[in-house]
Order: structure tokens, then sequence, then C-alpha cells
């Protein structure tokens, strides 16, 4: 019974001296870094996209395919919108009539009357287009873009950046600009 016993107290020591060799020998392992999914974490703000000035998008003498402001318009709302981030993005739809600029204090109001947080509007400060074929159908693209992002509630300005980018594609000039140039602000 005694060697019993003494077998197994040694045994326990041993155990013991050998959990504790290799708690000693192991090396402190950094807990992971936990991230939460972006969807998780809702900004709780309403983004409103304003006018967007497409004025200097001219190629040979005339505008570039119809309402381009406008559709510049949803092509940004649908990138903020793919983030699932903001609580809603929308779009102020304003009449602008050629040649002139909206009044800011209007388009801060229907920004305000919509809800929004903050206001996004475009301004296009330089536009090239050059076609590389003979029939026109490859451009290459140079757009710079100045976006200003302000306080809804205060008129503040908030965040103001110009970025430029050049692509060469095929295609319908308009869709280009839309589809290629304007993703490509945005992601660069």
């Amino acid at each position: 019974m005694q060697a019993s016993l003494r077998t197994r107290s040694l045994f326990a020591v041993f155990f013991s001296a050998a959990i504790a060799f290799v708690a000693a020998c192991t090396p402190a392992i950094v807990p992971p870094n936990l991230t939460v999914p972006v969807k998780e974490q809702d900004v709780p703000i309403v983004v409103a996209i304003g006018p967007i000035d497409t004025s200097k998008a001219v190629y040979e003498g005339g505008p570039i395919g119809k309402d381009l402001d406008k559709s510049m318009q949803k092509v940004v709302r649908d990138m903020l919108h793919r983030t699932n981030v903001l609580k809603d993005v929308i779009v102020l739809e304003m009449p602008v009539e050629a040649g002139k600029k909206l009044d800011p204090e209007q388009v801060l109001s229907t920004a305000r009357a919509q809800h929004a947080d903050v206001l996004l509007v475009g301004d296009v400060k330089d536009f090239q287009a050059d076609s590389s074929s003979a029939f026109g159908s490859e451009y290459k693209v140079t757009l710079r873009l100045q976006v200003q992002l302000f306080n809804a509630h205060t008129g503040g300005l908030v965040w103001k950046r110009t970025e430029q980018v050049t692509v060469q594609k095929a295609g319908e000039l308009d869709q280009i600009v839309l589809h290629v140039a304007i993703p490509s602000l945005y992601a660069g």
C-alpha cells in the first residue's frame, strides 16, 4: 500500500513538474487581433450627395453624355452604399440651369430637409479626352475632380480633396468616365 501511495505521490509530483516545465517553455502567444466586420460598425450618419459641377467635362465642344452630373451622383451613391457603413446615402435632386451654379445655402437647406448629416459636393476641375483610334472608340481620359464634405448642420467644411486619374479604355466616352475613371478616383 505504501509503495502504491509513494508511486502515486511520485507520479503527481512528476506530472505537476511536467506541466510547469511545459508552461515555462511555451512562448507567450499574443492573443489574436479580433476584428469586427465593418458591417457591424455602422456610422450613424446620413450622407447627401449634392451637385457635381461637370461644366468642364466637354469633348469636341460638347458635353459628355446627357445628365453626366446626375449619373456621377448615382455612381458615387452606389459606391458609398456598397461600403455598408453609413446609415444612408441620398442623392439631392436639384435642378441646375446650364452654365449656372446653385446657391450653396440652397444646397445645404435641401440637405438639411433630407435629414442629412454631411453633404458631399464635387467639381470637375480638369478634363481631357484623346481618341487613340481612328474610329474614336478608344479613349485616354484624364479627369481631375475636387470633392468637398460639409457638415450639413453647421455648413462648415469638414474635408476637401482633389484627385486626378488617367485611364485608357475602349467604349463610349461617358461610360468610361462613369464606370472606369470615377471608381478609379475613389479607389486611389
